[in-house]
């Protein structure tokens, strides 16, 4: 089962919410992800960011906590290739 639901604030105007629960999923775990906006301008070239994603806060309670935060970062060389890279 799965609910999306707004919080009806100027704070957290357009912010979707969303929560899944069951009693039979394959794992048991509690993660909150925070999935940010993308900013009003580009600042890699288009070609660069075909595979372009949201950066992303991903808070784990459960079965192991930790903290991560994914990015878009420019792969290492003269080419403009872009990577998610994960820091915890």
């Amino acid at each position: 089962m799965a609910i999306k639901f707004f919080i009806d604030n100027w704070r957290w105007q357009g912010v979707p919410f969303y929560v899944r629960t069951g009693k039979r999923l394959l794992q048991s775990s509690s993660i909150i992800t925070i999935q940010f906006r993308d900013v009003p301008h580009v600042v890699f070239p288009p070609a660069a960011s075909d595979n372009w994603q949201q950066n992303r806060l991903i808070i784990s309670i459960q079965p192991e906590m930790s903290i991560r935060l994914q990015l878009q970062m420019k792969k290492p060389g003269l080419d403009m290739i872009l990577n998610t890279v994960d820091m915890f």
